[in-house]
């Protein structure tokens, strides 16, 4: 497996794009048979920052690279054009993300030229095509069809992405709720959407800048937005964290030496922006992740900025200073 990790420092300056890193990576392989299979995401599921797909797909292609999308986090809020400019091999994406759907489905999309020579996973009679006449004709005389001497399904799978469908069926009441979430995303303009988000969103980038936050460098989508306090040596400057004895942060500096709030200490932070604020963040890779939506409001991210001011450089300090 390779992994390419995020090109930057240890304070979250990229020096290039992230696309510029994988494509370096796919083209320095000594042959095309060095990567069996591309396996990437629109976005990252933490902070929001993207990846150009069809760049990649574009180098996939030629090298006869399979690419693979996870587009759980994007498709529904941020744009995903798989026809014309990704044309992954396989593209999936579960449904109670920003498709507003029930927890329990996915959405699979398999581009037609691997339809004959992949095969699926699961082997059961609702992936073959049974428009053959003498499956139906001999049942009578061959037995149940899980029989293992007389029973049989039939050789030849759907020509089509039926093939690759999960066994068992459907729940009836899952796929009408699907059907409705569905309608309703497909009138939504996704880019419009993200310029929305983007000016929503830019008090909040505002204030985390001038506060020495590490926010995802450019570019990056609005719906998902990583935001890590400064280095923890900085925080403990700040007037309010001097209250501390002097003891407390020596021991806080022994217990963070890597320069970062611990993860312990960034759920204590959603803890309580939960609890005391009303407003639901995750702490997520090192940050806390916010994910605006279409009825966030300028007020809602106002509030945000005041409770966060509050919790690393206000009253509710030792909510994080003390955990």
């Amino acid at each position: 497996m390779h992994v390419v990790p995020y090109p930057e420092d240890e304070y979250g300056t990229m020096k290039r794009t992230w696309t510029e890193s994988i494509v370096e990576h796919l083209c320095k392989a000594s042959n095309r048979h060095a990567i069996q299979a591309v396996m990437l995401p629109p976005l990252h599921w933490a902070d929001g920052r993207i990846i150009d797909l069809a760049r990649i797909g574009q180098v996939c292609h030629k090298r006869h690279i399979p690419l693979i999308v996870d587009a759980t986090q994007a498709v529904g809020i941020f744009k995903v054009d798989v026809l014309a400019e990704i044309q992954p091999a396989l593209l999936a994406c579960s449904t109670h993300k920003w498709l507003r759907g029930p927890s329990g489905t996915s959405l699979v999309y398999i581009h037609p030229s691997v339809h004959d020579t992949w095969l699926p996973l699961d082997q059961h009679e609702r992936g073959r095509d049974m428009s053959n006449s003498d499956y139906y004709i001999n049942a009578a005389t061959r037995g149940h069809f899980m029989d293992p001497h007389t029973g049989y399904y039939p050789e030849a799978f759907f020509s089509n992405a039926r093939k690759f469908d999960a066994g068992g069926k459907a729940n009836p009441m899952l796929l009408p709720m699907l059907q409705a979430s569905l309608q309703e995303v497909a009138q939504l303009n996704v880019e419009s959407v993200q310029q929305s988000l983007k000016q929503i969103m830019q008090p909040l980038l505002k204030w985390c800048h001038d506060h020495n936050f590490v926010i995802p460098s450019q570019p990056h989508a609005y719906h998902i937005i990583g935001i890590q306090p400064p280095p923890y040596s900085i925080l403990l400057q700040q007037p309010n964290v001097l209250l501390l004895s002097h003891q407390q942060k020596q021991q806080e500096q022994r217990n963070h030496y890597q320069e970062r709030l611990s993860p312990k200490q960034l759920v204590q932070i959603a803890r309580h922006l939960e609890q005391a604020h009303g407003i639901i963040l995750q702490a997520r890779c090192g940050g806390l992740r916010v994910a605006p939506y279409l009825d966030t409001t300028p007020q809602d991210v106002q509030a945000l900025i005041d409770a966060l001011q509050d919790i690393y450089f206000g009253s509710a300090v030792s909510v994080w200073a003390n955990g």
